[in-house]
């Protein structure tokens, strides 16, 4: 559930509410990019996301700023003070071109920072939007108005239920969680029974399963040894259970009624099903905490790619993982960290990543896609999925900006 910050302000009255950020709050603005949301309306294959955050305790700002499709190079881009469909002055500048990272796809990605100088007032109203200008459209290309993003909290941050499986006894004897959300949000189930022994009980579940229905009845989801489906996304979320045997799930679910369920096929006893709300990582904070991609994000950080990652998104990151570098010819890894080869570096990171959210059920046997490096990817599905010769090793590792595959083997790209 949400709960929104108590912020009904016009314009007129906005002011008033600002002493309700006198305790220093950092409020979130997001908004997307389009040209149907200029005045007047432009004719764009462009779209993009923005996202500032403010501090109101300093009035500063920290702005990342994302488009694709842009039809010609980027000229200029700023903050101006309007409401929707009125034009209005600049107030904050954000830079042009030499101020974004560029890429294939007419991509741009910027991260800026510094005093708001705006009508802090105005921006909470709605009163203030992003416009990118380019170079065939210099009034202005691409526009989104900004908007306060409501704060949220979870009511209910786990549930737990303890009870004795018993299989042998026609499923009677299982564990069920029922649970209701009411958006969109990442939960994570663990059936937990043989790391019970831990703690004294002596009858624990030999080797727990869990599986996940919809209101349908429909099971969507199932696991019985936790790492053998997702291990990195469990470990990303700080939850992966201590034993092999114990099982777990976590997906990102939409607006609904779900049931849990507990058994075992290997023998009865106690067992326990959590169930948590867990939120999504960003796309840098996932690789940092499942723990294999430390030297993607090493190369990350090396070819300056680390603010656009950071970013709004959307994006689709094949993702190497320690093992996939590890098993580059000698030399090459420490070759490419060179500050000299930055530039071919960075065209190799850009070819693992995708300007769209694309999930495994959007996967499809030789579906090609292009790369913010200009090239086309392949997915193969038969005998595993793929993408070009790489194996997919997990998928769905879903963050803030988008979606991680992990894959065994660093991608090359054309001509490369």
């Amino acid at each position: 559930m949400t709960k929104k910050i108590p912020l009904l302000c016009s314009v007129a009255a906005a002011a008033l509410c600002l002493g309700s950020f006198a305790r220093a709050e950092v409020l979130r603005f997001t908004t997307t990019l389009s040209g149907a949301n200029e005045v007047p309306a432009v004719s764009s294959m462009g779209s993009g996301r923005a996202e500032l955050t403010l501090d109101t305790a300093t009035n500063t700002f920290t702005a990342y700023v994302q488009v694709t499709g842009l039809g010609s190079a980027l000229a200029a881009s700023h903050i101006h003070e309007g409401a929707a469909g009125s034009n209005g002055p600049v107030v904050v500048g954000l830079g042009g071109a030499s101020s974004y990272v560029a890429a294939a796809n007419g991509f741009y990605a910027g991260k800026f920072t510094g005093a708001y100088t705006g009508d802090v007032a105005k921006l909470i109203a709605g009163g203030a939007y992003v416009n990118v200008h380019s170079a065939n459209v210099p009034s202005g290309e691409l526009r989104g108005q900004l908007r306060l993003a409501p704060a949220t909290q979870e009511h209910l941050l786990n549930f737990s239920s303890r009870g004795l499986i018993n299989p042998g006894n026609g499923r009677a004897g299982t564990l069920y969680g029922g649970f209701v959300l009411a958006g969109e949000r990442t939960v994570t189930m663990r059936a937990l029974g043989a790391s019970l022994s831990a703690f004294g009980v002596a009858n624990a579940l030999p080797d727990a399963a869990v599986e996940l229905f919809n209101a349908s009845g429909a099971r969507i989801a199932s696991n019985d040894d936790w790492a053998s489906t997702q291990p990195l996304a469990l470990r990303a979320t700080g939850l992966a259970p201590a034993v092999a045997t114990d099982a777990a799930i976590t997906r990102t679910l939409p607006a609904g009624t779900y049931t849990a369920q507990v058994d075992s096929s290997k023998g009865a006893g106690v067992a326990v099903l959590e169930i948590y709300s867990t939120p999504t990582p960003t796309l840098i904070g996932a690789l940092q905490a499942a723990g294999q991609f430390n030297t993607l994000i090493a190369a990350v950080q090396a070819a300056g790619l680390v603010d656009v990652l950071s970013g709004p998104g959307p994006f689709t990151l094949f993702g190497p993982t320690d093992a996939a570098f590890a098993a580059l010819p000698a030399g090459t890894l420490d070759t490419l960290l060179l500050p000299a080869n930055r530039a071919t570096l960075t065209s190799i990171l850009l070819y693992h990543l995708l300007p769209a959210k694309v999930l495994s059920t959007d996967l499809s046997e030789g579906l090609q896609a292009r790369t913010l490096q200009g090239g086309s990817v392949t997915i193969s599905l038969a005998g595993g999925a793929r993408v070009n010769a790489a194996g997919i090793t997990e998928v769905d590792l879903v963050v803030r900006s988008g979606v991680i595959h992990p894959i065994n083997a660093v991608l090359t790209p054309p001509g490369s």
